[in-house]
């Protein structure tokens, strides 16, 4: 049984769902279906800790099911680069839901007489988030220079972006969900 599940998996047929080759004979990425996988993975997963195994996992079946593309610089690059789109569309959602569950919170807080006290919460996200965007750019930008001159370099930058898309997702996720 192992050995035919392990047989289906390495298959190239299972593996060419995230590279089909061209008329021309290049390898083209199946973007949708590695931001595909990577949203499922989230919306199923209830936990944080579920959440956070989400990481990674769409990209790495993308690297490793057709290694003969997936394990090039390019491939690897192209496959994190596409986990990273999906992140990005799960965080925007996650800040969106936040944001409102922030405003209902600062309305409650004006009809209660707190306006004067405590700072807004959702002018305080928006700058948070402000200043997460430049950080993420400065971080990322100075970890691909562990490959300064290196093929690697786009490699490591993306994966960086994807790491920290996805904390920063996981973020907004657990400011309105219970734990």
């Amino acid at each position: 049984m192992w050995r035919f599940v392990f047989f289906l998996l390495a298959s190239p047929a299972f593996a060419q769902d995230y590279w089909v080759l061209g008329d021309d004979g290049h390898a083209n990425l199946n973007e949708a279906l590695v931001i595909e996988r990577t949203l499922a993975c989230w919306e199923t997963a209830f936990t944080y800790n579920e959440k956070k195994s989400c990481i990674g996992k769409a990209s790495s079946d993308c690297m490793d099911l057709q290694p003969r593309w997936g394990q090039t610089t390019y491939g690897m690059a192209r496959c994190t680069g596409s986990e990273t789109r999906a992140w990005e569309q799960i965080l925007e959602t996650e800040r969106r839901a936040a944001l409102k569950y922030m405003q209902e919170a600062d309305e409650r807080d004006r009809e209660n007489g707190y306006s004067e006290t405590l700072p807004y919460r959702v002018p305080s996200l928006n700058k948070t988030h402000e200043t997460w965007l430049a950080y993420r750019k400065a971080k990322c930008a100075s970890a691909g220079l562990v490959a300064r001159g290196g093929s690697m370099r786009p490699v490591v930058s993306a994966g960086c972006w994807r790491g920290e898309t996805a904390d920063q997702a996981l973020f907004y996720w657990g400011l309105t969900s219970p734990w």
